[in-house]
């Protein structure tokens, strides 16, 4: 049975130049499930795209202008045919994650050990999101390179089981955030994907991370069609709750089928982009979401069994003090849930 009962973690992203000081502060806030952190104001490697770019062939990155793109003129079919050989044979190594590149994470594996928690959570970012926001030489999405844009979905896979074996090192217990900001695109008039696409590229990586038997998420921060990430392999489906909260009623048919089946809702309820925020507020708007999809003939024990709560995204652009009220926060409205199921 999936009992997270709204146990609290975060997105992925904070503010900090210091990993330190950012590892210290989730270690702090969320003990039952924290998270290792993405620090994009330490370097421009730490963006959520350039994070997981190392490796790729024919990636430029030119950090003084905060650009990253492919040029497929440096590429050639030995260079894709590497990539497969060294997926095929699971060579995560080839496709790790420096330090350089992520040095929240190798802070939080150093932290971590010797710790009590319930689960470590790690994230990477998704295959449509990332194909769409990185451009060829001529500034097209490479997404609409074929061989390319496959052989990246291969790379992302490769760096999401290095990640977790890493993980594993500490503990079994693992959960895996894709992150997909360019969800809120489908559909739109600005992108043309097929959503059969979307859901085959999705499921290339869900089933290799659940090979590996840990939780896997998919995080969208704006709408989207929820409809068709319930019809993905994902075990848990996190969103904006705060901007988007009735957003699933649209769907909630196919919510149902996704929490019978024993998915998990992460309520993104804790607004990131607020001066100021009002615990009560949000406490209450929770509920009035909750009891919104009761309505809709959802089983009240069932949500109340098979769900998180979360910031509505990532801190990464905000202050460190920001992101910290954020997390706090959050945890205070897991801890007022929580108290109203006893």
């Amino acid at each position: 049975m999936n009992t997270f009962s709204f146990q609290a973690t975060g997105i992925g992203s904070l503010g900090h130049c210091n990993s330190k000081d950012a590892v210290s502060l989730v270690l702090e806030v969320f003990p039952e499930i924290p998270f290792w952190v993405q620090l994009p104001q330490r370097s421009f490697k730490e963006n959520m795209y350039v994070q997981f770019s190392e490796g790729i062939p024919g990636i430029v990155i030119k950090e003084e202008e905060r650009k990253i793109y492919i040029d497929t003129r440096k590429i050639n079919e030995e260079d894709l045919a590497n990539v497969y050989e060294s997926y095929l044979k699971k060579d995560v190594e080839k496709f790790s994650i420096t330090k350089e590149y992520a040095e929240g994470f190798y802070e939080y594996m150093e932290q971590m050990k010797g710790r009590d928690f319930l689960y470590l959570k790690g994230q990477i970012t998704g295959p449509i999101s990332f194909l769409l926001t990185i451009t060829d030489e001529l500034k097209r999405p490479i997404i609409y390179n074929e061989g390319i844009a496959d052989s990246i979905l291969k790379i992302l896979s490769l760096k999401a089981l290095w990640q977790i074996k890493k993980l594993k090192e500490v503990s079994d217990k693992v959960i895996i955030f894709i992150d997909e900001p360019y969800l809120v695109s489908l559909g739109s008039g600005f992108v043309n994907l097929d959503p059969r696409d979307v859901l085959k590229n999705l499921n290339e990586i869900i089933e290799e991370i659940k090979k590996e038997k840990v939780w896997v998420g998919i995080h969208c921060c704006g709408n989207t069609d929820w409809g068709l990430l319930s019809q993905t392999d994902t075990d848990i489906i996190s969103f904006d709750a705060y901007n988007f909260g009735e957003s699933l009623l649209i769907y909630s048919e196919a919510i149902n089928e996704f929490l019978k089946r024993g998915g998990i809702i992460a309520w993104g309820i804790v607004p990131t982009d607020l001066e100021e925020i009002n615990i009560e507020d949000l406490f209450k708007r929770l509920k009035e979401e909750i009891k919104l999809l009761e309505n809709k003939g959802i089983n009240k024990e069932i949500l109340y069994r098979q769900s998180l709560v979360t910031p509505s995204c990532g801190l990464g652009s905000y202050t460190p003090e920001r992101g910290e009220n954020v997390l706090r926060i959050t945890k205070e409205i897991s801890l007022r849930i929580k108290e109203k199921l006893r």
